[in-house]
């Protein structure tokens, strides 16, 4: 395994990898990062269906620097393992150490991002090293029934508790290291098809935690929500796993651009906290230029976050895929009903939302935000609630036992649904503002055919860009 310091960074579009541009690390001690620097290949925005890869990285051949409030471009870190990613490579440096002691003990981000497989990882970005012609990370991702589901799950279990073998770290190697989260999981084919599966997890606590987040699955499908599609396993023991269709992949496996909602919205390393669902609302607007069932489909998403007690709903679990030439909402994914006692944080829905409780009727005094009228954001609730409505039924369906589904119970809040039955039968007493806080330009001085434009605003202490709107019927 070489480490490196700079990468070149290819795109994916219509199946023909474009050179984009470079990207170089700085590093302080060991390979800590100081910081890394993007530039643009000169000939890249020639290429036809060539786009910016990050809201930062603008149309310019300049050097563009990161730093200080982010070390790596969001565009990047996207891509980047997380927990479990991280852990599977940590193991394998750790076991290569031994027979190469110049390996470092420590690696840092822009290693992980050189390391982790290629042919798994998320979006339309590749990496090469600029003196080699091969793309990066291990290849030879295979066949789940090749490595056996129960083989994979028990591997899994040995390295989340340390005590993973050699064989193990062969077992989980190419397919763990492009994996984002904390939970075990790996990318493999099924049937031919690249597939996530979520393994089970001691963080589960004897919870059937895969089972759930396909309960959660199910019910936004019922909402009409566009969700990730999933199919539930079982180990020989009884365990759920859940294998994940990549809805960053098309049907004969090209890569589909990826961009989280943190990229999105240009936050910093330590800013997460200063984001509501409101700026994520505006995002969507921009990026999908107002379409309407894009920000309807968002509404119903945060509305079913609150009536499923999902708090694991950061930044990176919402996302926009790339496609036509623009940015759409990616399939909802990482739907995972809560299980914990105590203060949950979540992503507040707007400034006055405490994010340990959240409150639906804040959601409901939003509804401006997504251009929703009072009765169209009324309908989209009614769609959520009558689908929760099912939770029990639909738990059960999975496999879940009957003890577990009660254990459940506070996780789906009925006052919450009241709430939103309320604003769907014209029960509710929340102001809807509908267009606030933006002022508009007149058409007639718009510079883009059939479009507004959205002044500049201030959102949470933080300056929203203005932007042209398309025009859209509701």
């Amino acid at each position: 395994m070489n480490l490196r310091d700079e990468l070149d960074v290819y795109v994916e579009v219509d199946g023909t990898s474009i050179l984009a541009g470079r990207l170089r690390a700085s590093f302080g001690a060991g390979r800590t990062l100081g910081g890394t620097t993007f530039t643009y290949d000169r000939d890249y925005f020639r290429s036809p269906g060539a786009y910016e890869l990050d809201p930062k990285l603008t149309r310019s051949r300049a050097p563009h620097r990161a730093g200080e409030d982010q070390l790596l471009f969001g565009a990047f870190q996207d891509l980047t393992p997380d927990d479990w990613g991280r852990r599977v490579i940590d193991a394998s440096l750790a076991l290569a150490r031994q027979a190469r002691a110049e390996i470092p003990g420590r690696v840092g981000e822009f290693d992980y991002l050189a390391l982790a497989a290629d042919e798994t990882r998320l979006g339309a970005l590749r990496f090469r090293d600029p003196s080699a012609g091969e793309w990066l990370g291990p290849a030879h991702i295979p066949e789940l029934s090749a490595l056996g589901l129960d083989a994979v799950a028990a591997a899994a279990a040995r390295l989340e508790a340390h005590d993973a073998t050699e064989a193990d770290l062969e077992l989980l190697g190419a397919p763990g290291t492009s994996a984002g989260g904390a939970r075990p999981k790996v990318s493999v084919y099924i049937d031919g098809e690249l597939r996530l599966v979520k393994l089970p997890s001691e963080r589960d606590g004897g919870r059937d935690g895969e089972a759930w987040e396909f309960v959660a699955m199910t019910l936004a499908r019922t909402a009409g929500i566009h969700v990730q599609e999933g199919t539930l396993l079982r180990t020989s023991d009884g365990k759920s796993t859940l294998a994940l269709r990549r809805f960053d992949r098309t049907p004969s496996g090209g890569r589909i651009g990826f961009m989280s909602a943190r990229t999105a919205l240009e936050i910093g390393d330590q800013e997460h906290g200063q984001f509501t669902y409101e700026d994520l609302a505006d995002v969507t607007d921009h990026l999908t230029h107002g379409e309407a069932a894009q920000l309807r489909d968002l509404f119903k998403r945060v509305a079913l976050n609150v009536l499923i007690t999902n708090t694991d709903d950061h930044w990176k679990n919402h996302a926009f895929l790339r496609g036509g030439g623009a940015w759409q909402l990616s399939p909802a994914y990482d739907l995972n009903p809560s299980h914990a006692g105590g203060a949950l944080v979540a992503r507040p829905i707007s400034a006055r939302d405490d994010p340990r409780n959240r409150d639906i009727r804040n959601l409901i005094a939003t509804a401006g935000t997504y251009r929703l009228t009072a009765a169209v954001a009324g309908a989209a609730l009614a769609e959520v609630a009558d689908a929760v409505e099912a939770w029990p039924e639909v738990a059960q369906a999975a496999g879940i036992s009957a003890p577990e589904i009660r254990s459940m119970a506070r996780s789906f809040p009925e006052d919450q649904r009241a709430h939103a039955r309320a604003a769907a039968s014209g029960e509710s007493q929340v102001h809807v503002d509908v267009g606030a806080p933006r002022a508009r330009q007149s058409l007639a001085s718009s510079s883009v055919p059939s479009a507004v434009w959205v002044a500049p605003h201030m959102r949470n202490g933080r300056q929203v860009a203005g932007f042209w709107r398309r025009r859209e019927e509701r």
